[in-house]
């Protein structure tokens, strides 16, 4: 299978191991699974930045939005789900 999931940014990269393997829970137990892409682009800038107008642009702070592509093999019970 393939997924493809939002980093949320308040995750470390520390993190990003255990967070992947709950987000492949979701939909059975991981037999193998590989992070085959990993995309940064800027979004919107933050709401937590000041964008008033009186600053210039190269003042702004933009919010980085990264994406992740996974592909996994899954054990699947009958019923679907792993465990049942």
């Amino acid at each position: 299978m393939q997924l493809e999931l939002i980093w949320p940014a308040d995750l470390s990269a520390n993190q990003l191991r255990s967070w992947l393997l709950d987000q492949l829970a979701q939909h059975g137990e991981p037999l193998r699974w590989a992070l085959i892409e990993v995309e940064s682009f800027a979004g919107e800038p933050s709401a937590s930045e000041d964008t008033s107008a009186d600053k210039p642009a190269a003042d702004k702070s933009v919010a980085e939005k990264r994406t992740l592509k996974l592909e996994a093999v899954m054990i699947r019970t009958e019923s679907g789900r792993a465990g049942d």
